[in-house]
């Protein structure tokens, strides 16, 4: 028989055990959300071919040629660079393009969701770079990825598939079935289809002439397709960010938006 005694011991330690449980439990769930938050105040740019100039300013503070000045340089792709909510311009710079052979009209590179395209003449040798400028609307607590590919089109779906570099900070995680109509719309193949599956998981966006779809860290698919109306009902898909240059994983889940029949 237990004693009395020793009965209320029992009931102190149980109760001091089942506190400190609780206790580290919930500071558990705050240091998620908190790790979450964290990761979602980034902004991550990468770029087909890697090792791009980047430039970045709140788009309030724009002035003639702000994508040239060497104050605004963040470094060159692949980043992750910390933003307050806001608006920004950001542009990617290239002197190399990947699997275009010259000589090269710059309407034929690849739109991927740029604002404005072109050239700069670069000192006195009259060296050519590529710019990309992109808007960026930074929401709190809400991660933006960016990928933008010096490429041009035509280039097959193995051929961007080869040039997308090693060195990333990003890739997705999503069900495949959920994104074989986005694919027809841009009238890919079927017998092609986990090939750009695999370029969507990588990057995050498909792109050809008949339009661009691209996967949004707020859940769900951005697309530029005129007539657009997905017959998928989206539910959750993860995104995978890679941290550069530790490669520490963080995973992020994100509820998608639902569309219907």
């Amino acid at each position: 028989m237990i004693s009395e005694v020793n009965m209320k011991k029992y009931l102190i330690l149980r109760t001091c055990l089942l506190s400190i449980f609780i206790n580290c439990f919930l500071f558990i769930i705050v240091q998620d959300k908190v790790c979450a938050q964290g990761a979602s105040d980034y902004v991550f740019i990468q770029s087909i071919p890697t090792n791009q100039k980047v430039y970045l300013i709140k788009e309030t503070d724009k002035y003639d040629k702000w994508e040239s000045d060497s104050k605004n340089l963040l470094g060159k792709t692949p980043l992750k660079v910390k933003l307050d909510e806001g608006s920004y311009l950001l542009v990617v710079r290239s002197k190399n393009l990947a699997g275009i052979v010259y000589p090269l009209v710059y309407e034929n590179i690849i739109n991927d969701g740029e604002i404005r395209s072109g050239i700069v003449i670069v000192g006195n040798q009259g060296e050519v770079e590529f710019y990309k400028e992109y808007s960026i609307m930074k929401e709190k607590f809400s991660t933006y990825t960016l990928t933008s590919i010096f490429m041009k089109y035509g280039n097959s779906l193995n051929e961007i598939l080869k040039n997308i570099p090693q060195q990333r900070n990003f890739e997705y995680d999503f069900k495949p079935e959920v994104v074989n109509n986005l694919f027809y719309n841009l009238k890919i193949q079927t017998e092609e289809f986990p090939i750009a599956i695999e370029i969507l998981k990588k990057i995050g966006v498909i792109v050809n002439k008949n339009g661009i779809v691209s996967l949004t860290t707020s859940g769900g698919f951005r697309t530029s397709l005129k007539k657009f109306d997905p017959p998928i009902n989206l539910k959750k898909f993860l995104i995978k960010l890679y941290v550069t240059p530790d490669k520490k994983k963080e995973t992020i889940t994100f509820q998608s938006d639902e569309y219907e029949k």
